[in-house]
């Protein structure tokens, strides 16, 4: 991540029909390293996959060893525990912070895991203290599916809610970091609502031009730098 923000597009070989795109942008000027972090990955070789999004508290190097451990848990667990559901997800990720970070750190995380289907992807999403995603249907309906569940390190146990979606050719997920929502300009936020106009006025365009919309908006909604990380994919 810099200033000037950084983007990734991936089309994986593995899970045919699926293509993301993502944007990342640290806070500051000169911050390299930040609280953000997003991963995609491949179950096995019939087209599952799992996708996560998430930010974690503060920032040099003790954010940067919690976003590690982070990233990497959500992975391995999702690939490992049996039927990969992201509620068990959560409780692996939730447990290694606990042990394995600093007192009164935390995370939250947006985790979708996907499993091909006729015609599309059955898609489980859950939300460890983390903003849900929005869907953009390919008719230019905007959705915000599920609920958003405990964040992920302070309590011994988590509660987390799984929904359960079908996603069809056309069809977009939206994750997102608050960095997005709590950009601040002219004393208010930019907000979840406006996050949603703007995907519901920009539906018909392609992923990247996609990204760029809502990088180009959050950017743009204040004269000064982002005081926050803030990812998109």
């Amino acid at each position: 991540g810099s200033r000037s923000g950084s983007r990734l597009r991936w089309r994986v070989r593995d899970i045919p029909g699926l293509e993301m795109t993502a944007r990342y942008r640290a806070a500051g000027a000169h911050n390299m390293v930040g609280g953000d972090f997003y991963d995609l990955w491949a179950i096995g070789d019939d087209g599952r996959f799992g996708l996560a999004i998430g930010d974690v508290c503060g920032k040099g190097a003790a954010a940067a060893a919690l976003t590690a451990l982070a990233r990497h848990t959500v992975r391995t667990a999702s690939i490992w525990i049996p039927d990969h559901r992201p509620a068990d997800v959560f409780r692996a990720v939730n447990d290694a912070v606990i042990k394995r970070a600093g007192n009164g750190q935390f995370c939250t995380v947006a985790h979708a895991f996907a499993t091909p289907i006729e015609g599309g992807f059955m898609v489980t999403l859950a939300s460890g203290g983390h903003p849900l995603p929005f869907i953009i249907r390919a008719d230019g309906r905007v959705e915000q599916p599920g609920q958003t569940g405990t964040l992920l390190g302070i309590l011994p146990e988590v509660t987390v809610h799984e929904h359960r979606t079908v996603l069809r050719p056309g069809d977009r997920l939206v994750l997102w970091t608050d960095g997005v929502s709590d950009r601040r300009g002219d004393g208010e936020l930019f907000g979840e609502e406006r996050l949603r106009d703007l995907l519901v006025a920009n539906a018909g365009l392609e992923p990247d031009d996609l990204a760029d919309a809502i990088e180009s908006a959050v950017v743009g909604f204040s004269q000064t730098d982002p005081q926050a990380d803030t990812a998109t994919v």
